[in-house]
This record gives structure tokens, sequence and C-alpha cells, in this order.
């Protein structure tokens, strides 16, 4: 039950950075220009869990479900976009994205959020959350 609240915390601090808010850099803008779902998984550490706990059963049977919760979509041109379809909010957001050296800067409505990228690789992109264990995974979107 903790896990799943703490998916759910991450879930929602990953819509208050979409909805505040930029791209440019190297190879990581390379690795980051893609499509990216939530990895609940990793979020929870599913990989350390019992499977027989009820806890990792009922994130197992919600993981798939929650992933396409929320998508980035980060464009090589620099722009992005991000939908919360089963969070009640059908609305897109689209705005600028950049590198600018650790930190991810998305812009919209010409106001810039930065986010730190904690982790980047073909596999998965984690954003920090301000805190220890407040962190976002993503990772490339399953088709």
């Amino acid at each position: 039950m903790k896990n799943i609240l703490k998916g759910v915390f991450a879930l929602s601090l990953a819509l208050t950075m979409v909805a505040c808010g930029n791209l440019g850099g190297g190879n990581k803008s390379q690795l980051i220009a893609k499509s990216w779902e939530l990895d609940i998984e990793a979020m929870t550490g599913k990989e350390k869990k019992d499977k027989d706990d009820v806890g990792s059963q009922i994130v197992g049977a919600l993981s798939g479900l929650l992933s396409k919760a929320i998508r980035f979509e980060f464009k090589s041109d620099g722009t992005f976009n991000a939908n919360s379809p089963l969070l009640g909010s059908n609305k897109e957001q689209v705005g600028k994205w950049k590198i600018d050296g650790s930190d991810l800067v998305l812009t919209v409505n010409d106001e810039d959020k930065k986010i730190e990228i904690v982790k980047l690789t073909n596999t998965q992109l984690v954003l920090g959350g301000g805190e220890k264990g407040k962190e976002i995974y993503l990772k490339p979107k399953s088709e």
C-alpha cells in the first residue's frame, strides 16, 4: 500500500512539473528525444518485493494501466507534449524543452521549470523530485 501511495505521489509530482513546464544539449538531447511513460515497477521497487505480497500483486495489476497515465514525448526539434488521460485531464500540455547542464528545462506558456536529470540511459529517464525517494522514473513508451 505504501508503494502505491508513493507511485501516486510521484505521478502527481510529474503532473505538477509538466503544468509548469523546455530542449538542447549533446548526447543527452539524443537520449531524451523519444516518447516516455511512467515506469511504475522502478518507482515502487517491484524487483525487491516478494511476488506473493498482496501490495505487489495490486501494483502489478495496476502498473500497466498507471504507466499509460502520463506520457511525455520529447521531439528532436525541441518541442514536447505530455498528457494524462487517466487523471481526468484530456488536455495535452505542449511546450519546449532543452538540456541545461544536468537539468531538463521545460517551458510552457513562457514559464521555465528546471528538473534535475538524475539518470539518463536508452532505457530509463529518472527526474528528480526535489528530495531523495521522490524521483520520477520513466521508460521508453511501449507500443
